[in-house]
């Protein structure tokens, strides 16, 4: 019988160890924003992504009030800028599929680089993105300049096509196939756009 009692107990304390540890891994993965907000198809859409991105828009849009004759409303920014933020991650997960399959993956990386270095090199150029945005040169290179660097790559390839194609009428096209399912609250997925549920 108390063989039975402490067998019980070490299950007891191995279970409420096992509960703590998944309990301690939840709580970090939600600070660190290691969560999905969205899946495009199978792949997963990052909080950490999606909030990097939410943030370097509001910085813009703050930066931009502040030296603009036309400053931008702040009653639908916030929505605008949600939704935005989401449609961006989602498009970069179509232009990076679809540059791989043209570049191949190492090309692709390689050649995404090389443009990245050209463009950084140009510190005024770097200085004013970090006064526009209000953060780092890492996070600008992450999220906003590679971003335009894979617009522009695959802009060329759909521009050297018969008959050329713009990459609007492209993302609209691929879009329209695409199985997104949206996590975050007050957006829905609906005809190939992030719109308000």
């Amino acid at each position: 019988m108390l063989y039975r009692h402490n067998s019980m107990k070490k299950w007891m304390i191995v279970a409420l160890i096992i509960v703590a540890v998944l309990a301690m891994g939840g709580v970090v993965a939600s600070v660190l924003s290691w969560y999905p907000v969205a899946f495009v198809g199978s792949t997963p859409i990052w909080a950490h992504d999606y909030n990097a991105n939410v943030m370097l828009a509001t910085n813009y849009y703050n930066y931009y009030n502040k030296h603009s004759e036309n400053p931008v409303a702040q009653s639908d920014l916030a929505g605008i800028i949600r939704k935005a933020a989401l449609s961006n991650l989602i498009d970069a997960h179509i232009v990076d599929k679809e540059l791989a399959t043209h570049y191949g993956n190492k090309a692709f990386i390689s050649e995404i680089n090389t443009r990245i270095a050209s463009t950084t090199s140009d510190t005024n150029f770097m200085k004013n993105l970090e006064e526009a945005f209000n953060t780092s040169s890492q996070d600008i290179t992450h999220y906003f300049i590679k971003d335009k660097i894979r617009y522009q790559m695959l802009d060329e390839e759909l521009g050297a096509l018969n008959p050329p194609q713009s990459i609007e009428s492209w993302l609209e096209e691929q879009n329209k196939n695409l199985h997104v399912t949206i996590l975050l609250g007050g957006l829905i997925w609906k005809d190939g756009i992030v719109t308000d549920k």
